[in-house]
């Protein structure tokens, strides 16, 4: 391995250099509590409690482009605190521009670009390294320059960040060195000036690696070495190390794309995909999703990179709800706020075998919704946690996969039916469930949307197969009229312009010839229970009524056995 170190400066560091990103680089994470900090760190020094400030080492591989510019360097390691220095330099200059100090805005010029053979100037941070810091740089530098020129009004900080399209983080992070700076600085405009000598005086450890192998391997080493680096951070920095020079455009351009569909999601993406496709069960320590990836990839680069594509465009339908079908969706949003993860390998299982011709669209269909019906009675109704049929969910997440037929689904329903609480059990469950409008106990949208999911199931086993568009929830009994009426006993199903415009405010007797008339089967059971004299009141006796019917409901879908 070649490569040679060197204690510097951050005056050496963003000075007469162009900074572009290796592919293997993840995008700038820092936060607030990372530039505090830093902005800390340095305090110490302006208060002069230490004597300089140390920031570690710093990665890079120096790159030969043809353009004019005599130093190109790819970060390898360093890129979230050559990022935030130079943001912070920049809230610097516009802070000096702010109070006309032309000279020090100036001489922060030469940290912030870097020219070419023909003094032509560009952002020491390349549209490559982060578009967003190169176009606050150009910016920035175009609009002080006009208001020291031809003195036109300097922008607002706001302003300012609008006009070069920062994203969020960006802004963020220039917003925070800005305020805190004016704040540290604003009865001594020296002081800024001292902190930016600290600021250039920062120490760090220069490395720099002569090959790709080497910036790979020193990459591998930092991780190993505590640094936190992510599965997904991981996994691209094997698939550059180990690709060939022909598939690394194909690689960047996936891993690219892959990001940018899941963003967020991409770590959880990888430990579903990983037990999807491999059977690996992982976790944060020796078992991490990377690791059970790479062992499957070697010599396969592009075909799985095509297959991690489409299994990530599956699931990019289940946490974002894009181009589904209706019951996709009714499914996939009933899921995400109650932080269903678990089937989410499952799912991918059958989409994939459904595109494969494996599965039909009515039976892709019939599995998803009993996985959806299965979730409100386990978990919502029998209020039984994931930890109890995750060996299921994660051992016919891989089969569905490597080795699937209906049989094997017919299997799973099986095994996932044995876990249902006992009669008795949900009985009791049932009874315990709540809504109301008015009172705060029983209130809140996810408790509406899990009694309009469980009167839902209600109205499929009473033979309703109608759809469930503005479909409100109503209580018999008025709902302000005791807390009692809360109870699931008195709920039903209704709908949205028969409880608005023919109910609301007025007591049973003079609704239940409405409930006749509605679509729903329940609303039509209660007004008839309530004409023969039939106890509607027993809200205990209703909620058994409801318990035996979706229980009724589990033994018919779920294939239970009692």
């Amino acid at each position: 391995m070649g490569f040679g170190s060197d204690d510097k400066k951050v005056y050496d560091l963003l000075n007469d250099k162009m900074f572009i990103v290796a592919a293997n680089q993840r995008k700038y994470v820092w936060n607030q509590n990372n530039w505090r900090e830093m902005l800390e760190d340095i305090d110490l020094v302006f208060e002069n409690k230490t004597d300089k400030h140390f920031i570690g080492s710093v990665v890079l591989k120096k790159e030969t482009i043809n353009d004019g510019i005599k130093n190109h360097f790819s970060i390898i390691d360093g890129q979230q605190r050559i990022t935030t220095l130079t943001i912070m330099l920049c809230a610097m200059a516009f802070i000096f521009a702010e109070h006309e100090e032309k000279a020090d805005y100036e001489g922060l010029e030469k940290h912030l670009f870097v020219t070419d053979n023909k003094k032509n100037a560009f952002p020491i941070v390349s549209i490559n390294a982060n578009k967003y810091i190169s176009k606050l740089v150009e910016v920035l530098y175009e609009e002080v320059n006009s208001h020291f020129i031809s003195h036109f009004p300097l922008l607002s900080a706001t302003d300012l960040l609008k006009k070069a399209g920062c994203i969020k983080v960006i802004k963020d992070c220039f917003l925070f060195f800005y305020s805190e700076l004016k704040k540290r600085t604003e009865t001594d405009l020296i002081a800024l000036s001292n902190y930016l000598d600290i600021v250039l005086e920062i120490r760090y450890i220069d490395i720099t690696a002569e090959e790709d192998e080497d910036a790979y391997t020193i990459f591998e080493v930092l991780n190993a070495r505590g640094q936190a680096l992510t599965d997904f951070e991981l996994l691209r920095n094997y698939l550059f190390r180990y690709s060939n020079t022909e598939e690394k455009d194909n690689v960047k351009k996936s891993l690219s794309d892959l990001e940018e569909l899941l963003q967020d999601e991409i770590e959880i993406f990888l430990k579903h995909y990983a037990l999807h496709k491999y059977g690996a069960k992982t976790d944060k320590n020796e078992n991490r999703p990377y690791k059970a990836i790479t062992k499957q990839v070697k010599g396969n680069v592009t075909s799985f990179l095509q297959d991690l594509l489409l299994k990530a465009s599956y699931y990019k339908k289940m946490i974002a709800f894009k181009d589904c079908s209706s019951l996709e969706y009714k499914i996939f949003s009933f899921f995400k706020p109650r932080r269903q993860q678990q089937f989410r390998p499952i799912v991918m299982g059958l989409m994939h075998q459904r595109d494969l011709g494996n599965l039909s669209d009515n039976d892709y269909e019939k599995y998803l919704e009993y996985l959806y019906e299965f979730f409100i009675c386990y978990h919502i109704i029998g209020e039984k946690t994931s930890n109890k049929i995750e060996d299921i969910v994660y051992g016919y997440s891989y089969k569905i996969e490597s080795g699937f037929t209906i049989e094997l689904l017919n299997k799973f329903q099986i095994a996932m039916a044995e876990r249902i609480p006992s009669k008795s059990d949900f009985i009791n469950s049932i009874k315990r469930i709540r809504y109301s409008n008015q009172h705060k106990a029983y209130s809140g949208s996810r408790k509406r949307e899990d009694v309009i999911a469980i009167l839902e199931l209600l109205e499929r086993e009473l033979g309703y197969d109608g759809s469930f568009d503005d479909i409100t929830v109503e209580h018999c009994y008025p709902d302000a009229q005791d807390i009692q009426n809360a109870h699931i006993g008195n709920l039903i199903l209704l709908e949205k312009d028969i409880n608005e415009n023919k109910c609301k405010g007025k007591p049973l007797p003079q609704k239940v010839s409405f409930y006749s008339t509605s679509k729903l089967e329940y609303p039509k059971i209660i007004s008839a229970k309530f004409n023969s004299n039939d106890g509607v009141r027993d809200f205990d006796k209703n909620s058994q009524w409801v318990a035996d019917k979706l229980f009724d409901r589990i033994k018919n879908v779920m294939l239970l056995s009692v």
